[in-house]
Parts: C-alpha cells; sequence; structure tokens
C-alpha cells in the first residue's frame, strides 16, 4: 500500500482547496449580509437532492417557496435572521429559529434527515459487509449543481491497482487492508481516494486512516476541470503520522480558549438562548438531573445546516478512532454533542478544524452507534450546556518525541489536568505505558482521549468514564464540574390508592423524550416509602422510550407500566410511592450502582397498604 505524504504547506492548502468540492467559488466577505440566499438541501445520509422541498419563511401564512428536482432554492433577498421550516416527504422538517447563511459558502446546504435510510446505510446492512482486518470505504457520488448522482464515476485507490465505478445511485464501495487501532502501539497505514468522472473537477480524499472499519463519504464533482483536495486526516493521525515521528506541532493542540472566555460567552448570551434555540428549548431541574435540551442542528463552516445527531454520527469518528471500545466511544459522543451544542448556542456556528472540533462529513457506523446509544445527552454546568473540552492525551509528563502545548505540567506524571487553567490535577494512571498514551500533546483541560479507551479496555462504562474526566467522579472542583443531563423525564405515575398485602399492583407511567432517537436501555424502577421501605427489584422493567417524530415537535410521551408486589409481611401504613428511570449502562436489565440514573417522581402518602 503506498503511503500517502503530503508537506506541511501543501497539507494547508489542500484543507483550503477541499471546500471546493461542496461549495460555489463566489463567497460573500465575512460578516457581509448576503444580498441572496441560496438553500442547497440535501439528504444527510447520501448527499442527494431532496425533492418536494418547501421552505416556508417566518410565521405568516404565505405561501411556503417550493423547491426543484434539485434541491436549490434561491430568494431574491438574504433570509439572515428569518425563522425557517423546512420540510419535504419522506423527511423529518427542520426548524431554524433565526437563520444566518453559511459564511464560507454562496450556498448554505440544508441536511435533511430521512425518516428511512438508504438501504447502504442501514447500520445492519453495513454489520454484514464489513470484514475482519479490512477497511470499507464506500460513497455516494453527487453533481453538486443537479443534485443528482453521478453513476459511473471512477473511484481510485491512489497507488494501488483497486478501482471501483459507482453505480446507478452514484454509490461505491471498495475494500483494502485495515488496521484495528486499539492502543497507541497500533498505527494504521494511510491512503488516498481519487474520485473522478469525464468533463468534472476531480476530487482527491487525502491521508485516510486505513482502520479496520467502514467509512462512508459525500463525494461532490462539480462541472471543469482539474483536481481538488480533501484533507481526510484524523485528528490523532495528521497528515500520515507514522510510529516513532514527532507530532506536528499545532495539529494535536485542540480547541485553544481564553481562559475566562466561557463563562463571559455563557453570561452574554443568556438572554438571546431562547432564541438561538427556538420552541424546542427545555430546562427542567426538579426530580433528577437537569434537563437541557440541545440545538436540533448546528450551523457547520462550510457544511451549513446540519441536524445534531447526524453532525455526532459524521463527526465524532473524525477525533475518536472508530475501533475504540463502545464505551470510550459513547464517553467521546456525550463530549462531542456537549461542545457543538455550546457552540451553536454561544457562537451561532462552529468550525470543522482542531481549533474548534473536527468535522469531515464521513459516516462510520460504530460511532453512529454511539450517538445512539447516548442520544440526547449533554454536559452542563452552572445550569448551561458545558464547553467539554477535550484533547489526545492530558497526562503531564513531557516526552521529547512528541509536541506538548501545555505548559503546566504542575500536576507530574499519571495525572491530568492544568490548574492553570482552573482544571484541577485528576489522577488518570491508565494502562497505556508507552508511545503517545504516556506523553503530553494535549492541553490538560477536560477529557483525554486516549484514557477513553484505556479506560474501557479496562472496564470501565461510557458514565464513568464521562464523570471522570469532567467532573472527577462527583467531587470536581473549577471546571471539573460538569455533569450529564438526561433528555427523558417522568411526566405522570397512575396507581391504586390502596393495596392489600401480598398483591400485586401496576403503576403506569407517562415518559417524556427530548431525543431523535429511540432509546431502549431505560430502566423503571419504584419503592413504597412510609413505616418501612419496599422494594420491588423483581419487577424492575425496561422499556423503549420512543423519540420526538420531528424537529417541529418538542417532545413525544410513551406509556409504560410495570407491576409491584407488596410483600405480604409489608407493615400496614401510609407510604410515599417513588417511581424512577434509570438507564441501563451495562446492559444486564438490572438496576445496579453502575447504572446511570435520569429521573424521579415521588407521590407524597400516595398509596395505602392494609
Amino acid at each position: 500500500m503506498q503511503r500517502t505524504r503530503f508537506s506541511n504547506t501543501l497539507g494547508f492548502a489542500a484543507g483550503l482547496l477541499s471546500l471546493a468540492c461542496l461549495i460555489h467559488p463566489a463567497l460573500p466577505a465575512r460578516g457581509e449580509q448576503a444580498a441572496a440566499t441560496e438553500l442547497f438541501v440535501r439528504d444527510a445520509w447520501t448527499g442527494l437532492a431532496v425533492p418536494g422541498v418547501e421552505v416556508q419563511v417566518g410565521t405568516d401564512s404565505a405561501a411556503p417557496s417550493p423547491g426543484d428536482a434539485s434541491g436549490h432554492l434561491r430568494f431574491a433577498a438574504s433570509l439572515d435572521g428569518q425563522q425557517l421550516e423546512i420540510r419535504a416527504p419522506g423527511y423529518r422538517a427542520m426548524s431554524v429559529a433565526r437563520f444566518q447563511h453559511d459564511l464560507a459558502s454562496a450556498v448554505t446546504a440544508v441536511w435533511l434527515m430521512p425518516r428511512e435510510r438508504a438501504p447502504e446505510l442501514q447500520p445492519e446492512w453495513i454489520a454484514t459487509h464489513k470484514l475482519p482486518a479490512t477497511t470499507l470505504l464506500h460513497g455516494h457520488v453527487v453533481d453538486p449543481d443537479s443534485g443528482q448522482p453521478i453513476p459511473a464515476a471512477t473511484v481510485t485507490l491512489a497507488g494501488s491497482e483497486k478501482q471501483v465505478a459507482a453505480n446507478a445511485r452514484g454509490y461505491f464501495l471498495l475494500y483494502t487492508h485495515g488496521t484495528r487501532v486499539l492502543s497507541p502501539a497500533d498505527v494504521p497505514e494511510f491512503a488516498d481516494l481519487v474520485v473522478s468522472a469525464p468533463g468534472r473537477v476531480s476530487v482527491r480524499l487525502a491521508h485516510i486512516a486505513l482502520f479496520e472499519d467502514d467509512f462512508h463519504f459525500i463525494v461532490d464533482l462539480p462541472r471543469g476541470q482539474g483536481e481538488t483536495f480533501r484533507d481526510m486526516s484524523h485528528k490523532l493521525y495528521p497528515l500520515g503520522f507514522e510510529a516513532g515521528e514527532p507530532r506536528l506541532e499545532g495539529r494535536t493542540e485542540d480547541h485553544e480558549f481564553e481562559l475566562g472566555e466561557e463563562a463571559a460567552a455563557s453570561t452574554q448570551a443568556a438572554p438571546a438562548l431562547a432564541e438561538l434555540l427556538g420552541p424546542n428549548a427545555v430546562t427542567a431541574t426538579a426530580g433528577g438531573l437537569q434537563l437541557v435540551n440541545p440545538p436540533d442542528q448546528i450551523n457547520v463552516s462550510g457544511f451549513g445546516l446540519v441536524p445534531l445527531e447526524v453532525y455526532l454520527a459524521r463527526g465524532l469518528c473524525a477525533e475518536w478512532i472508530s475501533s475504540w471500545g463502545a464505551n470510550s466511544l459513547a464517553s467521546g459522543a456525550i463530549a462531542y454533542r456537549s461542545y457543538g451544542s455550546w457552540y451553536q448556542i454561544n457562537q451561532g456556528s462552529i468550525c470543522t478544524t482542531t481549533s474548534c472540533q473536527v468535522y469531515n462529513n464521513t459516516y462510520n457506523a460504530n460511532c453512529d452507534a454511539a450517538a445512539q446509544k447516548t442520544t440526547g445527552i449533554l454536559l452542563q454546568r452552572s445550569g448551561a450546556v458545558a464547553r467539554s473540552e477535550y484533547s489526545a492525551e492530558n497526562n503531564s509528563l513531557r516526552c521529547s518525541s512528541f509536541s506538548c502545548v501545555n505548559t503546566d505540567l504542575s500536576c507530574g506524571s499519571g495525572k491530568a489536568g492544568s490548574p492553570a487553567a482552573s482544571w484541577p490535577c485528576l489522577s488518570d494512571s491508565h494502562l497505556f505505558d508507552q508511545g503517545p498514551g504516556t506523553c503530553c500533546f494535549g492541553h490538560g483541560r477536560g477529557m483525554c482521549q486516549w484514557g477513553t479507551q484505556a479506560w474501557s479496555r479496562g472496564g470501565q462504562l461510557w458514565n464513568w468514564i464521562t464523570d471522570h474526566y469532567f467532573n472527577a467522579n462527583g467531587s470536581g472542583t473549577g471546571m471539573r464540574t460538569m455533569f450529564m443531563t438526561s433528555p427523558f423525564t417522568l411526566v405522570s405515575a397512575t396507581f391504586p390508592a390502596s393495596v392489600t398485602r401480598g398483591t400485586t399492583i401496576t403503576v403506569n407511567e407517562t415518559l417524556r423524550s427530548y431525543t431523535d432517537w429511540n432509546q431502549g436501555q431505560i430502566l423503571l424502577g419504584a419503592s413504597l416509602l412510609g413505616p418501612s421501605s419496599i422494594s420491588d427489584p423483581a419487577h424492575d422493567k425496561k422499556v423503549t422510550v420512543l423519540a420526538r417524530t420531528s424537529f417541529s415537535v418538542q417532545s413525544r410521551d410513551t406509556a409504560v407500566s410495570r407491576l409491584f408486589t407488596v410483600p405480604a409481611t409489608a407493615t400496614r401504613g401510609t407510604y410515599d410511592l417513588l417511581v424512577a428511570i434509570w438507564f441501563d449502562t451495562n446492559g444486564n436489565n438490572t438496576i445496579d450502582s453502575n447504572d446511570k440514573p435520569l429521573r424521579t417522581l415521588s407521590y407524597p402518602a400516595a398509596v395505602v397498604v392494609n
């Protein structure tokens, strides 16, 4: 396999040129209000045009503006600041409380989530097509003007004889050798994919890390000549990192931010929070962990408006390594979701580089699974969505062969942190004992990415890993005081007012979800508290809570029930009823100390035991 190597200068130029395959060349100056607005409405998974689009501008009853088969809609005036409702048959409608055009593009892409994915992007289909020690590279090739597929486009693995042609739907699939990366000692190979068609500008997807996994690309081929580059370097392997090489300065030093800027930005943005989030903003504190609803979509520079969970599924594995453990990816999903949400709420958009968090619009089934497993869960601090920082390795040890942006190494080896930036020292002596897993090449703040994999391999669950880094498992101080929110709440419960000892009653409950994926890992718990404490763990029950039906609605209720047996030996008297929902993080169908408590609801003096 040929290793593709580029200099820093060429890599930088490639990053700039990569936008050409997604956008038109004429760009408005930054900060300049567009004189007109053009939208390109695309399928969030395939990138193809969404037909039958209608865009409602404002809240009046005027007829919506229809789009054509190309998915393009053109408006003579700027839509900046307007409220939009974008809908199409077979897709979830997108509600935008206050539109802002994409500053990096003359055309703002809008990615709508279909109610049913294309077959080749169904997780079950991908699972049956993945092979050991193999990288599955697949994708869709799209004409950005017509929004239609480009059949017979040629896809070549550079430096090899591997070449395939896209089918009538613009879809291609290609296999090559892949490396399963579990520890810092495992280094993948790197390669380029070149996508071309007659009369089209070719696109080189450069520096792809060939992990043992699946990767789906959306490739736009505009009309013209020549070749453009998209730098697909993984954040942890910039520009084709090879084992034993020093890491390139500036590529792994993530999320630069001035101390105190987070608090200032949060304070300034507070009056506009409801306006930015629109009608889907929800905050509740009673009966469990705080619930803070995330924004429906992220304004991603150069990519447009992307549904939050699509942003996560197509972005997380540009930061985390897809072959890492499921608990590592799930903890990363929470950090990635919260970080993107913070930027959307406080900045109105997010960039796609290590200055924010990396996003290259590449789908991976494992990262999609992590997104769905943790659907809707954010990190919050002081009642607001938290800017959940992380970097590759936060260990406070400088190694001569690795760069280190964190000059505050006061915590010492085996610990993470940067007290000078209000991130206290945290014991983080994870199991990697050589390579980048023991070297400081991060900023010391928040979560250690290699650490999440180490803890996952050591048997820790995603909720423990997340709490470990962001609140020191409940004992954090300073900035290490972030907690996971619950995207579910208990609305109500109904039950008999009296019960005879030795009999079983039914407790009917209504659960409310603010999520975009169904959640099948919710456990129903219940207790009676009074003259004695009565529990019935044998009837604790796992249920599926249904996702909301579209982005235009705030939530969805699911009716569930469980049984509760009062022992024949119970003390007679009046009892409080306590019902609770838990996340079954270890998947054993039983409420235990490893699980994550979500919400509780108490009914004082509600049940008389006779």
